[in-house]
């Protein structure tokens, strides 16, 4: 095969890529977005179901074939993460009860328990303990779940952190210990409440 003919071949490839990928030029650069799967799809509703608190529908998807601990891309977030941030408390009990694992992360090394803190929600947090969710898991600033606890200024997940064995030593990559931040955040009340837990 003469350049020539190698250049065209070369070509028809580039093009027939450009067809099913659906690729964009954005100055001068191929902007890969490649089509969703039907697969992909199905995840995405799942995901969606999940955010939503709408277990019932969600319950279909996992007894049609749905797996749990599936993640999207690019963020690997699960249906967990998901119904947990958005304080979803039947939903998560319904994952937990489906096999969802409980200690899985996204690009963030965020896991279910560090968003349901973060948002505050209690008894989801709880949930998420007893179901043997690691309190000590760090994400990608090295912080636990306990910083994100006491910048809420929540107790009651300060407390149920506590209870649970976090390590309150921790420092993260910004040389903060929860204590640390609880001070920063202003809340005299966690604060008060982290000092007299170390002083036992």
């Amino acid at each position: 095969m003469n350049m020539f003919k190698k250049s065209l071949f070369v070509f028809v490839l580039f093009i027939d890529f450009v067809a099913q990928a659906n690729v964009t030029l954005e100055g001068g650069i191929v902007i890969e977005e490649m089509q969703e799967t039907p697969e992909q799809v199905r995840y995405n509703h799942f995901l969606d179901l999940a955010r939503a608190c709408d277990t019932h529908a969600l319950k279909k998807l996992l007894h049609s074939g749905t797996d749990v601990n599936a993640a999207d891309w690019p963020i690997f977030e699960t249906a967990l993460m998901a119904a947990a941030e958005a304080g979803c408390t039947e939903t998560v009990h319904a994952l937990l009860a489906a096999g969802a694992h409980v200690n899985k992360i996204d690009t963030d090394s965020t896991t279910a328990l560090m968003r349901a803190v973060a948002k505050g929600h209690v008894s989801i947090v709880e949930a998420l303990l007893r179901a043997g969710a690691d309190v000590n898991a760090i994400n990608c600033m090295g912080s636990t779940a306990l910083h994100a606890a006491v910048l809420q200024g929540n107790i009651a997940i300060v407390k149920a952190l506590l209870n649970a064995g976090v390590d309150v030593t921790v420092v993260n990559y910004m040389g903060h210990t929860a204590l640390d931040d609880a001070k920063e955040s202003g809340s005299e009340d966690t604060v008060n409440f982290i000092e007299n837990y170390l002083s036992k």
